[in-house]
């Protein structure tokens, strides 16, 4: 049958037409069906993933240290969910014993904090002890209001040592009367005649630490200060040691252990 408009036969081109389409349909179809097996596919794949994901899930939470479990159900009175919910949040619980945790919980109730307090910042649990007692005993010794030396001071003690003298008084964490540098040789039996003068309280509070560190070891031991300065850069951890317990150490070494002054400064 011919299709004729205007002297002009269109039966050919509307042949083409009807082949191409139909040849475009067919590949379609075929992406189509490549398209359906690959979804198909991937979604079987997040489904297997999802459920290795919630099995793993499963098993970290069931498998809880049963010393983490009695340690926060016996001290803190708190459920099975809650302590699996805190050992998800921080995994570095699993490798602590109950003697460990009860030993930090007891030191942070020596020092005044409050159950609610350490349950507010339960990670502070996970602290060295060693680390809990040198940050707590510095802060009392650096001049911090009693109140102010809580579980948030201690996981922040790095960040807030960094502030100046002037912004933590601002901050209240300090009180405005306070000389850091005189508060801290209050601590120990340094000659009052050798004191510093009045703290530059644009100093940050650890510069303080510093500057007295230098002050005290150099009367203590006879200490040069080219040689604190370079025990200083070596040990960066020194500024983070209490000044009694320091000082206690080293009266250990020089009055029970015979150590030399000289001795002493080299270790």
């Amino acid at each position: 049958m011919s299709h004729r408009i205007n002297g002009r036969d269109f039966s050919n081109d509307l042949t083409s037409v009807l082949q191409i389409n139909n040849s475009s349909w067919i590949t379609i179809q075929k992406y189509l069906t490549m398209l359906h097996k690959v979804m198909h596919f991937n979604l079987n794949k997040m489904c297997f993933v999802q459920n290795i994901y919630q099995t793993c899930c499963y098993c970290a939470t069931s498998n809880i240290n049963n010393d983490v479990i009695q340690f926060f159900q016996h001290n803190l009175g708190l459920p099975e969910n809650e302590v699996q919910r805190i050992v998800k949040k921080y995994p570095s619980f699993q490798n602590d014993s109950y003697s460990t945790l009860s030993d930090n919980f007891s030191l942070l109730m020596g020092f005044g904090f409050s159950k609610d307090d350490i349950i507010k910042k339960i990670q502070i649990l996970t602290l060295h002890s060693i680390t809990i007692k040198n940050y707590a005993m510095l802060l009392e010794e650096g001049g911090f209001a009693k109140n102010k030396i809580d579980s948030k001071a201690i996981l922040r003690f790095k960040f807030i040592s960094k502030k100046s003298i002037q912004s933590l008084k601002n901050e209240n964490f300090i009180h405005k009367h306070i000389d850091v540098g005189h508060h801290i040789l209050s601590f120990i039996q340094f000659p009052i005649e050798l004191y510093p003068g009045n703290c530059d309280e644009s100093l940050s509070w650890i510069q303080v630490q510093k500057n007295i560190f230098k002050l005290y070891v150099g009367w203590k031991i006879k200490m040069n200060m080219e040689n604190i300065k370079y025990a200083q850069t070596i040990y960066h951890r020194l500024c983070n040691k209490s000044y009694r317990l320091m000082d206690r150490s080293i009266d250990i070494l020089l009055n029970e252990l015979n150590f030399t002054e000289e001795k002493v400064g080299s270790k």
